[in-house]
């Protein structure tokens, strides 16, 4: 199976979750992240270990060295592995397009799965303020509601996280358009 996680690092992060899961239940589980992982803010190994490293992994993947492996977001593997039995996303995934292509990774090998369906679980944090959720499925709902209503989310939750992500992604109309006029003033006076 693969456990897909927001993160490299912290709380949620694929390499911690490798850690505990191998020293917990006693199974060898690996990580595979698109960054190298840190301990207290310094690389745990230089950029050409960490290749080497993940080389090995996906080598060891294909080759069913070992049962499960714990991966961020940005997998980046090309893995079409037949025999994986479920994917569990460690969160709430960040796009549905992402919990589709991480969730299909699961269940390839059709003949495999004729008796035993593959999984995909989705494992979540309760929300603790769940009465100012409904504001964000209002239509009306502006970039500066939103962020008020991700601040007054669960800190560490799910929630909080994707809000997060999803205000720092995106422009405001204002931004963008200082951006345009900046590019504007700079190519028409040349």
């Amino acid at each position: 199976g693969i456990i897909f996680t927001p993160h490299v690092n912290g709380e949620k992060g694929c390499h911690p979750l490798s850690n505990r899961i191998t020293s917990e239940l006693g199974i060898n589980v690996q990580f595979y992240s698109g960054s190298v992982p840190k301990l207290n803010k310094q690389a745990i190994m230089s950029s050409a270990e960490f290749d080497t490293y993940k080389r090995d992994v996906q080598n060891g993947f294909k080759k069913n060295e070992f049962t499960l492996l714990t991966a961020t977001k940005a997998f980046g593997m090309g893995v079409n592995k037949g025999n994986i039995f479920y994917t569990i996303h460690y969160g709430l995934p960040s796009s549905m397009e992402s919990l589709y292509q991480e969730a299909g990774r699961a269940g390839r090998d059709k003949e495999q799965f004729i008796s035993a369906q593959a999984e995909c679980l989705v494992l979540l944090t309760p929300e603790i303020n769940e009465n100012i959720l409904t504001s964000l499925w209002e239509p009306e709902a502006s970039l500066e509601e939103i962020k008020k209503i991700s601040s007054k989310t669960l800190r560490n939750g799910d929630i909080n996280t994707n809000l997060f992500m999803f205000t720092n992604s995106l422009d405001s109309v204002n931004d963008e358009y200082k951006l345009i006029k900046k590019l504007y003033d700079l190519y028409y006076n040349e």
